[in-house]
């Protein structure tokens, strides 16, 4: 299992290595998936008996559950301009609708599970699952540190404006952010 927690952490940082190219894609979905496979059998302590029965299920879990997310994130981005009061109502019956599918993708996918893992697994795996989400998210939020920390500049400003030289711009910038954490304002709680 040891073996399984630190192919994934190999995979985690070859994923934030492959985030800094630009022009190719951010990560390889690859990877990462099986970084977050090894991440979750690792942290469920999931058997090689379970896991043959189990990943194929989550896979196609995971795959349903991605297709309708993508569908409320379109409801959720119509164009306000040109929304009318009965697409409106459309479009919340449409997302209730999704939401409750859902909803029954996640009780059948418990059902089926339960008949794999044990009880305290099934009841551990959301947890774990966003657990490792977190995970990514404090190694991205390490890295925009360390890019900081290197360049002196905000982490966030786009690479073509990182430069030996700052420009007025970012002095600018990075001054306004000095002078309000200096002065109490934080720009998060």
């Amino acid at each position: 299992m040891k073996l399984i927690f630190s192919i994934g952490f190999c995979f985690l940082f070859a994923f934030s290595s492959l985030a800094q190219r630009e022009g190719k894609p951010k990560f390889d979905k690859e990877k990462l998936k099986a970084a977050k496979i090894a991440f979750i059998t690792q942290r469920m302590d999931i058997t090689p008996e379970q896991a043959t029965k189990f990943w194929p299920l989550y896979n196609d879990y995971e795959d349903n559950r991605d297709k309708k997310v993508r569908e409320l994130r379109e409801i959720s981005h119509q164009d306000e301009g040109q929304l009318t009061d009965e697409k409106a109502l459309s479009f919340i019956q449409k997302r209730f609708l999704i939401q409750q599918e859902l909803l029954d993708l996640e009780k059948e996918f418990t059902k089926k599970i339960s008949e794999i893992l044990t009880p305290i697994q099934v009841f551990e795996f959301h947890k774990v699952d966003r657990d490792f989400v977190r995970h990514l998210y404090r190694m991205q939020k390490r890295k925009h540190k360390d890019e900081k920390e290197s360049t002196g500049f905000l982490p966030w400003a786009p690479k073509s404006k990182i430069t030996k030289t700052p420009t007025l711009y970012q002095l600018a910038e990075n001054l306004a952010i000095s002078n309000s954490i200096e002065e109490g304002n934080h720009y998060c709680n």
